[in-house]
């Protein structure tokens, strides 16, 4: 397989285990002799983290607009009170 062409030996520390033992345990598991089309799921997969985690930065940084423009209209409002507007 070798999608995944990261340090296996530095992740086996961890205890994860290689890409070909992972699939090798998802077979089993689910009782298949093979991972069909595996590349097109791992490429599947980036592109669906990828598309998460660009929603979570849109979220976040929607969210630090909204302070701005929060923290902007709280400064208009003190100005129009000060004013006794």
């Amino acid at each position: 397989r070798g999608f995944l062409p990261m340090a296996s030996d530095a992740l086996r520390d961890y205890g994860i285990p290689s890409e070909t033992e992972f699939v090798a345990a998802y077979c089993a598991q689910v009782g298949r002799t093979e991972a069909a089309h595996w590349p097109f799921w791992m490429a599947f997969s980036m592109f669906r983290g990828a598309a998460i985690l660009t929603g979570v930065q849109r979220r976040a940084e929607g969210a630090a607009a909204a302070k701005a423009a929060a923290a902007a209209r709280d400064m208009v409002t003190a100005g129009l009170r000060h004013a006794g507007l």
